[in-house]
């Protein structure tokens, strides 16, 4: 009985030796360097075939694991007799168990180390897209009868791996880039994991990377990003179609010199891809778990956005920002809907409505407002409607205009905005004015004035652009107000405002102020370092008295009725520079009084310092009350 199971054990372990000599030789016929050296170079030329493709050896180790090795691969688009870098890597490694080439099953495992990539912008294209080529029928059709002559062989050497697993394992790529407008920079890819990639179950990826991309003008931004998902191959097979689930987190945003505080934004989509390349499915994006933007997205010839959602909390907003504590946006909410459609012409035709609402409030000094905003963007057209509320009163303003999403944007070339402001009711107290021209400023705001001179000098010293350096938006403003009341006053008028890229014009601007009336008229040309203003003010019977809440604390009350005409100009500089002016005026005062105001203390000084005067007013004093039957001003001012 034990020479028998000897024997048995004798004659199982001959089979074992001669089954495992039989699949090493069956291994051995199945992967041989040469044949995965073609293949790879093949199957990628087909993918690329304006390229030029290396792979200097292929080595394959023995043992219950056969590991294949590809060194020194790359790939370049060949254009215009140059090559450009797509890729290259030093290693990449298969690792192929014996039992997936024997049973088509099994965990076949891929590696690259250290990959590096290059995404290089032509006028139009890019290296990619150029390597990858336009094929023309002819050559379409030829390729397929090489496919169909070729296949079988490919098949016996790819179709090994049966209902094999692959996972594949990315470390440390780098993706360099170079734009058409010259900006660069980088994207490292920490991590890129494919686990379990097959045609009969699910298959699960991650992504980690880290990007900082530079700008033109040497500026750069910078996040973090890591995505997971799943998609399954054979619902493609099975169905037609594959669908996939994917989480995108992106978070330590940064950008040069600005120091907004950025949440994480975590994106989730939902997507179905079909074999004919159509491109579907929703997306949602979320931060500080309360905003909200979503849309449903389709993607063949042309990318459409449809059912866009949009719900941002402003406060949220204005925490990353750091604005100022006197913007109120608690309860302020910017919502959107609509669609936008990028079509096969490369054209964008959108069809949007927005709003603010409840509205943003602001706080200082005694003045509350409250703003909300409506409007909507079709096609070019763009509507929008501000409404304020403050002081007991509105101010309503209306925006139309053009603007071409398809254009390059020019402020200069942009069509004029269409602006109504109609402003009622609103009733500004004496003691606001007073408080805003003759308080005295606290040391926290001169500090910030003159910081922000000094900033603005040091910009314009370096040659740096400024906040207005891209001018205003070329517009016609109609401006009328009614049953103001200003220190107790009634005002009202209307006028326009014409805007372009570099100046501003007030044409003929009439107003009521209490019992008398005016007209403005001024035009203003803005320079990179100043302004130039020339102006023409007429004023007839403005009664003094109603300048009240203007006058500084020294002055009680000026009473009487003033005509007279101002004109003249003045260049008020950026750099902090005192402003220069040459002005004319002509007035005439009738039948009033300056109240608490003694003019003595004023002329007497005057005189004393005048030669011929000074020695016939010693030891006197002239005496001079508020009263006046005509007060005339005429002359020049200038510090020219």
């Amino acid at each position: 009985m034990k020479s028998k199971k000897i024997k048995i054990l004798g004659i199982v372990l001959s089979v074992f030796v001669v089954l495992v000599g039989g699949l090493f030789y069956f291994a051995s016929t199945k992967l041989r360097p040469e044949e995965i050296k073609k293949i790879t170079i093949e199957q990628t030329k087909k993918i690329f075939p304006k390229s030029e493709v290396t792979l200097q050896n292929v080595q394959i180790g023995w043992g219950l694991n056969f590991n294949i090795n590809l060194e020194k691969l790359s790939i370049k688009a060949l254009k215009d007799n140059q090559q450009y870098e797509m890729m290259s890597v030093d290693q990449l490694v298969v690792k192929v168990p014996l039992w997936a080439i024997l049973t088509g099953s099994g965990v076949i495992e891929v590696k690259l180390d250290a990959p590096l990539m290059n995404y290089h912008e032509f006028t139009e294209g890019n290296n990619w897209t150029y390597a990858m080529g336009e094929k023309t029928p002819e050559e379409k059709k030829a390729e397929e009868e090489k496919e169909k002559k070729e296949g079988a062989k490919a098949n016996s050497a790819l179709g090994i791996f049966g209902k094999s697993k692959i996972n594949v394992k990315l470390s440390d790529v780098a993706v360099n880039y170079s734009l058409r407008d010259s900006s660069k920079g980088e994207i490292k890819v920490s991590r890129f994991l494919i686990k379990g990639l097959n045609f009969e179950s699910s298959t699960a990826f991650e992504v980690a990377s880290s990007a900082k991309f530079v700008m033109k003008d040497r500026s750069s931004v910078a996040f973090d990003t890591i995505a997971i998902g799943e998609f399954n191959i054979a619902d493609l097979m099975k169905n037609g179609s594959v669908s996939s689930v994917v989480i995108i987190k992106v978070n330590n945003i940064s950008k040069t010199g600005l120091e907004w505080k950025f949440p994480e934004i975590t994106t989730n989509i939902d997507l179905l891809l079909k074999k004919d390349g159509e491109l579907s499915g929703k997306l949602t994006t979320t931060f500080e778990s309360q905003n909200k933007i979503s849309a449903n997205f389709k993607m063949t010839k042309e990318i459409e956005l449809n059912d866009i959602n949009v719900e941002i909390i402003l406060k949220d907003v204005a925490a990353i920002m750091g604005l100022d504590k006197s913007i109120d946006m608690s309860k302020a909410k910017l919502s959107a809907k609509g669609n936008v459609v990028y079509g096969a012409d490369k054209k964008i035709n959108a069809n949007l409505n927005f709003a603010i609402a409840p509205g943003i409030v602001y706080a200082k000094e005694g003045i509350v407002a409250s703003t909300t905003v409506s409007g909507d963007f079709k096609g070019s057209e763009i509507s929008v409607k501000v409404k304020t509320e403050a002081l007991d009163g509105q101010i309503n303003t209306f925006i139309t205009g053009q603007f071409d999403p398809n254009e390059k944007f020019d402020m200069a070339k942009l069509k004029p905005f269409d602006i109504r402001v109609i402003a009622a009711g609103m009733k500004i107290p004496e003691k606001v004015i007073r408080a805003k021209l003759w308080d005295k400023k606290s040391d926290e705001a001169i500090a910030t004035e003159e910081a922000n001179k000094k900033a603005a000098a040091a910009a314009i010293a370096k040659g740096e652009p400024t906040k207005s350096s891209m001018g205003l938006p070329p517009s016609s403003v109609n401006v009328e107000w009614s049953n103001i009341n200003i220190g107790g006053e009634d005002f009202a008028g209307r006028g326009k405002i014409v805007t372009s890229i570099n100046s501003i014009a007030i044409d003929n601007m009439n107003f009521k102020f209490s019992k008398g009336t005016g007209k403005l008229s001024q035009t203003m040309i803005i320079g990179k370092s100043s302004s130039e203003s020339k102006f023409n003010l007429e004023m007839a019977n403005l009664n003094l008295s109603s300048f009240k809440a203007f006058l500084p604390p020294v002055v009680e009350n000026f009473t009487g009725t003033f005509t007279g005409k101002v004109n003249g100009a003045a260049t008020m500089f950026k750099n902090g520079k005192p402003a220069f002016y040459d002005v004319n005026v002509v007035a005439d005062a009738k039948k009033g009084e300056i109240k608490k105001l003694n003019i003595s203390d004023y002329i007497n000084p005057l005189l004393a310092n005048i030669p011929v005067v000074k020695d016939k007013m010693k030891d006197k004093q002239l005496k001079i009350d508020g009263n006046f039957e005509t007060l005339t001003m005429k002359g020049r001012f200038t510090n020219s």
